[in-house]
């Protein structure tokens, strides 16, 4: 399912609202923002297109990646720096790691 820019956008600021690092409860809001996201999602004409209710939810998960250490990395590097995604060179990072280098290249 190709993604658009503005629809990137609007999700990302769906998934970020209320979020301020290293005040209150983020994490907390983050985990309720995308619950709700993904609620909203599965239920949307979209994904129903695709993932009819006769597909399981064993299904659809069929490969499941039990290794998190790829992204834990993000949010581990973003949090070392204190929440400045550019002193931590958030971009450079991202464009020289594997998973960029071997899905788009160099």
């Amino acid at each position: 399912m190709p993604v658009t820019q503005l629809t990137f956008l609007h999700e990302a600021q769906q998934m970020g609202r209320g979020v301020v690092v290293n005040q209150g409860d983020r994490r907390g809001r983050l985990e309720l923002n995308k619950r709700e996201f993904f609620e909203e999602f599965v239920r949307g004409e979209l994904f129903t297109l695709f993932y009819p209710d006769s597909v399981s939810p064993a299904q659809l998960v069929a490969a499941p990646d039990a290794n998190f250490a790829g992204y834990n990395f993000w949010p581990g590097k973003l949090e070392e720096f204190g929440g400045d995604y550019i002193n931590a060179e958030m971009v450079k990072a991202f464009i020289t790691s594997e998973e960029y280098v071997t899905r788009v290249g160099r």
